[in-house]
């Protein structure tokens, strides 16, 4: 995907978001130099049921991570263990680690962070890949969350659904079918018993067309309900404040001040002629990512990470510093709601890679806020619609 005529040398010269999750030209996966032992497999293979389950070694503990950055699976997302590149490319990563509390991250045009412990045997499960199928928004999200077992790491619709799932698009199919023949030939049949039997194939035809769209929706349904089932809590508590893999689940249990920090990741290699490409070849940019954040809150350290954090302020104005890795920070003021609703401040930070065949050009980061949910009072929520999950999910637009 060409960015062509694009310097990314001027903030006024740069994409309002990256094009998507960076790319391997040849789809090839690579590994960190001095990764930790590993097993990958192929968003194929999971899918096709040829992803067998690893044993940890002696002493280590077993990380099973589903890395997806995309709608289509097929990216080049980076999977990072304590803030370190374990390996990049989507797909099914199972890791051994050391027993002991870790941080993991994985990153693509955006990123997510969990944090989790282990002991000597024991394996946890994480997976991106649940909003390739259960979404809450328009746009894919890379949002991280930890699960039962590896059986929906990226759930797909098996089995019996399948088969009633297709045979509903097929019926829905023929209904539309039906119905447009319907919509054409009334209006251009002089009417008598052919303008009757259009009209009656049209009627049968719309009938046809919800029988099969109410199939497709209920087996969707029920792989969404199923996938939600093999989630486990992902929030965490950390020095009072609570962290949620997306802004959608604190809805209805935060209240106050919701704060969003939003990784807009661009990768990209510079051509010898100057054009711009969101996909290239070789570990370097396959493997570049964002470094750390660090935030502050009147004037004390707050915990943040890429995900949606909670922190308990009192109502009111409070100053925050928000600074990524040793660039300069952001400095800006938050209002706290009074009245028992969440406000959503989005802090959309951009991190730019962008390789020239020999190293990476070194551009600042760029950091923003603005708020992109007002908190309602009782009155406004009763009499506005505060249900819709997309009021709590920043779109991934930069601020004007």
């Amino acid at each position: 995907m060409e960015a062509a005529g694009r310097s990314f040398r001027d903030p006024r010269d740069v994409d309002d978001a990256p094009r998507a999750a960076y790319r391997d030209r040849d789809g090839r996966r690579h590994e960190a130099p001095g990764a930790p032992t590993l097993r990958f497999d192929t968003v194929e293979d999971y899918r096709a049921g040829r992803s067998a389950a690893a044993d940890p070694g002696p002493g280590s503990g077993l990380l099973d991570v589903l890395v997806c950055t995309a709608a289509t699976a097929d990216r080049t997302g980076v999977l990072l263990l304590d803030g370190v590149p374990v390996a990049a490319g989507d797909g099914r990563y199972q890791v051994e680690v050391a027993p002991g509390t870790h941080r993991l991250d994985v990153q693509g045009a955006d990123a997510a962070s969990a944090v989790f412990a282990l002991g000597a045997g024991e394996r946890v499960h994480f997976t991106t890949g649940q909003g390739v199928a259960v979404r809450h928004q328009v746009d894919y999200r890379t949002q991280l969350y930890r699960v039962r077992d590896a059986s929906d790491l990226l759930p797909v619709l098996g089995g019996r659904a399948a088969n009633v799932s297709g045979a509903g698009c097929l019926i829905a199919v023929v209904g539309a079918i039906a119905v447009a023949f319907a919509m054409v030939a009334v209006p251009l049949s002089d009417g008598g018993a052919f303008a009757a039997v259009a009209g009656a194939v049209g009627g049968v035809g719309g009938l046809v067309l919800i029988g099969g769209a109410v199939m497709g929706i209920l087996a969707t349904r029920s792989l969404h309900k199923r996938a939600k089932a093999n989630r486990l809590d992902s929030a965490r508590t950390d020095g009072g404040a609570t962290a949620y893999p997306s802004p959608e689940d604190a809805r209805g249990k935060a209240q106050g001040l919701l704060v969003v920090f939003d990784l807009f990741l661009y990768r990209l290699s510079r051509e010898a002629d100057g054009s711009l490409s969101y996909e290239s070849t070789g570990n370097a940019l396959a493997l570049a990512h964002a470094d750390s954040l660090r935030t502050w809150i009147d004037g004390d350290e707050a915990p943040c990470d890429w995900a949606a954090w909670h922190y308990p302020l009192s109502p009111g104005p409070h100053e925050f510093r928000v600074q990524y890795a040793d660039e300069a920070p952001l400095d800006f003021t938050a209002e706290v709601p009074a009245h028992g609703d969440a406000a959503v401040l989005h802090v959309p930070v951009r991190v730019f890679r962008v390789w020239d065949g020999t190293g990476f050009e070194a551009l600042p980061a760029q950091l923003a806020q603005r708020i992109t949910k007002r908190a309602k009072t009782a009155v406004g929520r009763a009499y506005q619609n505060n249900a819709d999950p997309d009021d709590w999910v920043p779109p991934r637009i930069w601020p004007a």
